[in-house]
């Protein structure tokens, strides 16, 4: 499904765009504000022009809460003749006029009249099949794909002459319309159908016909440890099945989802389901109809198949038990600026979000109708196996950690989640995204202090001995590495940082450089840049990194003053 870009020039449009947004619940839908006029918007961009054509080269629809002219002047030097163009809106300010400016044949006027409905506004349609009929037949409903769009200019020609159409098959959006329908003595036909379609004996051969395709076919697979992308397009060649009218695939009960399964699915861009119970078989099929409402199907078997046939666009989330997926998404040290574009577009996908409150309240709203699920519990292995259970139930999963998950964080919980539910595996697939961790930030603000070798160590003793955390620090120390102490909130923590002080003392000079770092992300952090022998207590707050340099740690003065810490890559050659 087509991202949809919301984008506002002034925060007086911002009310409209949060409008628009919160009925768009099964779109990703993301608003974006002109920087320094609409920062409240969850992405912000600086030039109007580049956002729009940018966005426009990636095929996003395109609405834009600004004049008429300032949208066309900013799409226009991107048009051309043979261009099939995403939807381009502009919204008035108030929300009282819709204008579909660009992709009627990708359901623009059908947006601007679902829009103009959630705003109480106009939309402003010039189409004349559209006027006339209130269909673009290039423009089919969700669920429909046309087999010759070529066609459909003809057709809707010779209806606006004062032709009829003849209609075969179901298609209760075309038969609702204002159509002038005559199946006995139609001047042209539209035929709805998942099968392949040419001409047949009753057609006339100067009778224009357009064909539509709906996505009524479940193809569900015997053997699922030999499917392939072949096997399945042999299948369908040889039950005369269109591959547009392929609505899901769907594998045997306790069928273990193989990456083969997922790519096959994602390249035809069809949800993958796993049969609850039940047999896969001819009867057991058309039960898992009866049970999901699909009334009047048949089921075929061809190549290795079994392939429910229903007259109408099924819907998949009512078959079966879904493919589930668990992404583990690195938020930053803080704010929306520090979060990267792929957990970005992760987030904006995902179904469920789970995380501790603070965490997810610092999740812009990227899309309506997600779930949020907050987690007061601080047990990691908790929050881990919760979120693993949303994903085994189909469900669309991102649990949200600060900085990257992999640095102490959720992403190893998770691991050991799925290693005591080894069957959870079967149906649910891991991701871990990279985020930008407090280290990483730390660092940039005061240089480069790990320009070499370096090591990392937490001082929390909830789940690590003290015993084992002098010995790291011990071992550190000796090995002449940057070290980084993170968690130092506690008081038990203040004292370990006293020992890995005492530690370090052993084994660097007095003058080593040491950066005390909090706020990390905020507009205005709070960092410290110090020596070994003049750190004190005060220096350290409740949630401080710290970064105690190596025996090549240097401290650089500036010409106007500012300080820098780095660490040589030659460190001493």
């Amino acid at each position: 499904m087509q991202k949809t870009a919301i984008l506002v020039l002034n925060a007086a449009a911002m009310p409209v765009a949060r409008q628009i947004a919160g009925q768009m619940a099964r779109c990703e839908c993301e608003i974006a504000g002109l920087r320094g006029r609409v920062d409240m918007a969850p992405f912000l961009f600086s030039d109007f022009t580049a956002e729009v054509q940018y966005r426009f080269r990636l095929g996003q629809k395109l609405i834009g809460i600004c004049a008429a002219e300032t949208l066309i002047r900013a799409v226009a030097p991107m048009l051309a003749a043979s261009q099939d163009e995403p939807p381009v809106l502009a919204v008035s300010q108030d929300g009282q006029l819709v204008v579909p400016l660009l992709g009627e044949k990708n359901g623009a006027n059908e947006l601007a009249l679902e829009v103009a409905g959630w705003l109480k506004g106009k939309p402003a349609i010039t189409a004349s099949g559209f006027r006339h009929f209130g269909v673009v037949l290039e423009a089919p409903p969700e669920g429909y794909w046309p087999a010759n769009p070529e066609a459909a200019p003809k057709v809707m020609a010779r209806l606006l002459d004062g032709g009829r159409v003849a209609l075969s098959g179901s298609a209760p959006w075309l038969q609702n319309s204002d159509l002038p329908i005559d199946n006995h003595a139609g001047d042209v036909i539209i035929k709805v159908t998942p099968f392949k379609a040419g001409p047949s004996s009753d057609d006339k051969s100067d009778t224009d016909i357009l064909v539509y395709h709906p996505q009524s076919v479940i193809a569900a697979a015997k053997t699922p440890e030999k499917l392939t992308s072949a096997a399945l397009a042999d299948a369908l060649q040889t039950a005369n099945i269109a591959d547009a009218a392929l609505a899901g695939l769907l594998l045997p009960p306790e069928t273990v989802v193989l990456p083969q399964h997922r790519e096959i699915a994602l390249n035809r861009n069809i949800p993958l389901r796993v049969l609850a119970r039940g047999a896969l078989n001819k009867e057991g099929l058309a039960a898992l109809a009866a049970q999901a409402g699909i009334a009047k199907c048949e089921v075929v078997e061809a190549g290795g198949f079994w392939f429910l046939i229903a007259p109408d666009p099924v819907d998949m989330a009512r078959i079966g038990v879904g493919v589930g997926q668990l992404s583990l998404v690195g938020l930053g040290p803080a704010g929306k600026s520090w979060l990267l574009p792929q957990a970005r577009d992760v987030l904006a996908a995902a179904t469920d979000l789970i995380g501790d409150q603070d965490h997810l309240d610092r999740v812009p709203q990227l899309r309506a109708g997600q779930r949020r699920h907050p987690f007061s519990n601080r047990d990691p292995f908790d929050l881990a196996r919760q979120a693993l259970d949303l994903a085994v139930q189909g469900r669309q999963v991102a649990l949200v950690s600060a900085g990257d998950p992999g640095f102490f964080g959720i992403a190893a919980a998770a691991m050991e989640a799925l290693e005591q539910q080894p069957k959870a595996s079967a149906t649910v697939e891991i991701e871990v995204l990279p985020g930008l961790s407090a280290i990483q930030a730390v660092a940039a603000q005061v240089g480069a202090p790990l320009g070499h070798d370096f090591c990392v160590i937490a001082l929390s003793d909830l789940l690590t001995t003290e015993a084992v955390i002098e010995k790291r620090l011990l071992h550190a120390a000796q090995g002449d590495f940057v070290t980084v102490l993170y968690s130092t909130k506690s008081q038990s923590q203040r004292q370990q940082i006293e020992a890995a002080r005492a530690i370090l003392r052993s084994y660097r000079r007095a003058d080593t450089p040491v950066v005390v770092a909090d706020d990390i992300g905020e507009k205005e952090p709070f960092v410290t840049m110090t020596t070994l022998s003049s750190l004190k207590p005060s220096h350290i707050g409740k949630q401080s990194l710290m970064i105690i340099g190596s025996s090549q740690t240097r401290m650089l003065t500036l010409m106007d003053g500012r300080q820098r810490i780095y660490t040589p890559r030659s460190y001493g050659i």
